[in-house]
């Protein structure tokens, strides 16, 4: 099964994942730079009950992990995935994308030094 899922926010709890399988995924980064998608093989553990539903979006617990089931990050991420199955997976590479290049300008104006920085969440996809 392919399924594209969005990185966007973070939770905790290492060992609430060690229930899940390790499952391959193939990784996909915006870089605004270059204007292109970068991918590579990565390792998750996916949730498959969502924890909470949006108006478009089934949210679910994620997380990178090697081979061997360790995490790759300190905190897990939070994927999102369509309602509606018949959605197309490029909408999700346009939102990420969207999201990435937020993140650039964010990065550019915090640079500045303004008295209050702002923060976008950097999304990238996977699809499993």
């Amino acid at each position: 099964m392919r399924r594209s899922v969005r990185s966007t926010a973070r939770c905790s709890n290492h060992r609430y994942f060690r229930r899940f399988p390790i499952v391959q995924a193939q990784k996909f980064v915006f870089d605004v730079a270059s204007g292109r998608w970068r991918d590579y093989p990565i390792c998750v553990r996916l949730d498959s009950k969502p924890f909470a539903v949006g108006g478009l979006r089934l949210v679910h617990h994620i997380q990178e992990v090697s081979s061997r089931g360790r995490p790759l990050r300190f905190k897990p991420l939070v994927a999102k995935t369509a309602k509606n199955s018949d959605e197309p997976y490029q909408t999700y590479f346009r939102d990420a994308e969207m999201q990435r290049v937020c993140v650039h300008y964010a990065n550019r104006f915090n640079d500045r030094n303004p008295p209050k920085k702002i923060q976008f969440a950097e999304a990238c996809e996977w699809m499993l």
